[in-house]
Order: C-alpha cells, then structure tokens, then sequence
C-alpha cells in the first residue's frame, strides 16, 4: 500500500496527461479486485486469514508413509508439511509469504551444512584415536610386509554411521540449495506451479516434506550415533570409576534433550509437533489391532445373538405346539389345566 500510494503521488506530477495517469491508477485498482475474487470478498464464506480455506470438505489425512517415517526423522516432515499446506491455501500462494519460506529453507540448509562438516572432521577425528580402531599384527608369509587385520569394533561401527550420515547431509543440502536457490525470486504463478508439480495425487506434499526434512535428519543422527560412539568407547577402555562417571554423564543429558523436546519443540497447535505426530504414529500403528479388535467383537456378538436366537426359537416352539394341544382339548379341560 505504501509503494501503491507513491505510485499515485508521481503519477500525478508525470507527464503524459491524464490518460496515462487513469491507466496506471486502474491498474492498481485491478489488483485489488483480483484479491477480492481470490478472497471471495463480500460474500457469506469469504477468507479472512491467508491459510483460512474457503471450501467445505473433510480435512487431508496423513498417510501411512509420513505417519511411520516421521519417528524415525524426529517428526521434521510435519513441520514443513504444516509450513507448506498453510502456504499453499486452496492453491493460492501469497508472493511475500512464499519468499520468506524459500529464504528460511535456504538458510537452514546453509548452517546445517556447515554443522555436517564439523561432524564430519569429528568423527575423522574420533576415528585417529588410539584404541577406537583395534587391530592385529601378523608377519606375511615371506617375512617382509606386514598386514594389518581391521578388527570393526562398536564405537568404530558408530562413527562410520555418523560419518557417512554427516556426508549425506552435506550432498542433500547442496543439492537443495543448488535447486531450489533460483525458486527465491519467483513470482506466485510460478511458486504454484513448482508445488503442483511435486504434489503427488495420494501423498500430496508428504514427499517433497519429507526431501526438505533430509539435511536435519542426517545430522541429527549423525550427533545421535557420534554419542553413542562416544558412549561405547568410554566403556571399551576405561576402568570402573570412568564407566559409572560415563553412564551418569549420558543419563543426565538423556534427560535433559528429552525435558527440552518436551517443553521447546512445540507448534501454533495446541499440542506439539512431537505429540500430534506420536498420536498419528499411534493411531496407525494400531489402527491393524483395532480392526482385529472389532471384528473379533463383532463375530462374538454374531455368535451370541445366533445363540440366543436358537435357544428363543426352541422355547417358541414347545409354546406353539402346547397352545395347539389346549386348542385341540375340551373347554372343561383346558380350564382344568389352567
């Protein structure tokens, strides 16, 4: 509005007359008309927040593919599955709001990196210190080289894990930044269009989420399988004092990451980022052992209706045919045996 309304003021001191000055200021007042269309202004269900839908129709569910992957990607695709399908309203994408999401992804990939690569001489690093990587000597069969037979051992297996998981960040991340780095500039047609283009018909965004998700997860399991060399190693060498010093060292900072996912790693939602998506892990891992459930129920319930129906049409039976014999008898008799 600001840039609209110097637009205006200049327009009035330029020359050409006033035919230039009407276009230009139509112009400016055709976009708020498109606006008006897009947020349905005026009418009975019209938009009043950029990520508010203005159709009615039943919410997309997650599908099983993000709901089981996402423990094992600390949850990170929901984020951006939340950022994404918020940006992308009833497919209208907003230009100031789609720059801002392109500039926040391109600087996260650059710092996770940059943290990668400290992982990565880290875990170099661990790799060089005496006893991490065991090995035996043995003399060769003329006496004059030597081999050397790598003995793999826990701590060793740990930080290749954390090593390799450091390079792939690193590779992902570049190829990212590489790709999407011309995207920050784009305008909105073109920012919907890349979205249609990687939205699949059944996952919808879940795939490009989870792609966006990839440089944070390797890194986070890089640091995970880093401590967890660590860990091992101070048990392989040390002696007893070191090993319970280790152990209390590690249960404290055990408690202390989960004390911070459980307070800091929230969403706008009312629960968490965390808890919704343990609740949707949950519900469709279960999801087979609830339809076991009901339709065991139901085949008992089955069952025991047929029971009873059975057992109702015996006594149903004696009654009709002891009616039928009372029928049949006297009236003297059927008063005597009433």
């Amino acid at each position: 509005m600001h840039k609209m309304i110097r637009l205006v003021q200049k327009a009035k001191k330029a020359k050409g007359g006033v035919e230039y000055y009407t276009a230009g200021t139509t112009r400016l007042l055709s976009f708020f008309a498109h606006w008006r269309f897009l947020y349905f202004h005026g009418q009975r269900h019209a938009r009043l927040l950029c990520d508010q839908t203005v159709y009615h129709g039943p919410k997309r569910e997650r599908t099983a593919l993000i709901s089981m992957l996402s423990p094992l990607l600390f949850f990170a695709p929901d984020v951006h599955l939340d950022e994404m399908e918020k940006l992308w309203t009833d497919e209208v994408i907003i230009e100031t709001a789609w720059k801002s999401f392109i500039n926040k992804l391109l600087n996260e990939w650059n710092s996770l990196i940059i943290g990668s690569t400290v992982m990565l001489a880290v875990n170099v690093g661990f790799l060089a210190i005496p006893g991490v990587v065991p090995y035996n000597v043995t003399n060769g069969v003329l006496m004059i080289t030597r081999q050397v037979i790598l003995l793999a051992s826990l701590s060793e297996i740990a930080s290749a894990i954390s090593l390799d998981a450091s390079i792939g960040s690193i590779v992902i991340g570049l190829l990212l930044m590489r790709h999407n780095r011309t995207m920050q500039d784009s305008e909105p047609s073109e920012a919907s269009r890349y979205l249609y283009q990687n939205s699949q018909r059944y996952f919808g965004l879940e795939l490009m989420a989870i792609v966006f998700s990839l440089p944070w997860v390797l890194l986070m399991w890089s640091m995970v399988m880093f401590f967890v060399a660590v860990f091992f190693y101070c048990f392989s060498i040390s002696d007893l004092r070191s090993r319970i010093s280790s152990a209390l060292i590690s249960v404290v900072a055990l408690a202390f990451i989960v004390g911070c996912i459980s307070t800091v790693w929230e969403s706008r939602d009312e629960g968490g980022v965390l808890q919704n998506g343990f609740h949707a892990f949950r519900a469709r891992a279960l999801q087979p052992l609830r339809t076991f459930h009901r339709g065991t129920v139901a085949r008992l319930r089955y069952f025991k209706g047929s029971v009873v129906r059975s057992f109702r049409n015996c006594f149903h039976s004696d009654d009709v045919e002891s009616v039928h014999s009372l029928a049949l008898a006297g009236p003297g008799d059927g008063i005597g045996r009433v």
